[in-house]
């Protein structure tokens, strides 16, 4: 079995550039994209060092995946690249 299947927890989407989304499944991949990936503009704050503290602390059993995930969704919110997955609520027929 893969490391990243032991720590995944449900997609999240992120902005990679205009037009493009990539999908974040693991702690593995968050942490990635924390250290890696994340906008300048919102590198060190608060949430960001949060979320990455986060995943140092699940990797080493002190946390679970999800709550990992929700913390990435909150600095993925404040750092403006949370690429909601909004479908339609309705079904419309001609």
């Amino acid at each position: 079995m893969q490391l990243g299947m032991l720590h995944a927890f449900d997609p999240v989407f992120v902005w990679e550039r205009l037009g493009t989304r990539r999908a974040i499944g693991d702690v593995l991949r968050a942490a990635e994209w924390l250290t890696e990936q994340w906008p300048a503009d919102y590198r060190g704050s608060d949430l960001h060092v949060q979320a990455m503290e986060l995943c140092l602390l699940e990797l080493e059993g002190g946390a679970r995946p999800d709550e990992v995930r929700a913390m990435f969704v909150e600095a993925a919110f404040e750092a403006e690249i949370l690429a909601l997955d909004i479908r339609p609520t309705f079904s419309w027929a001609p």
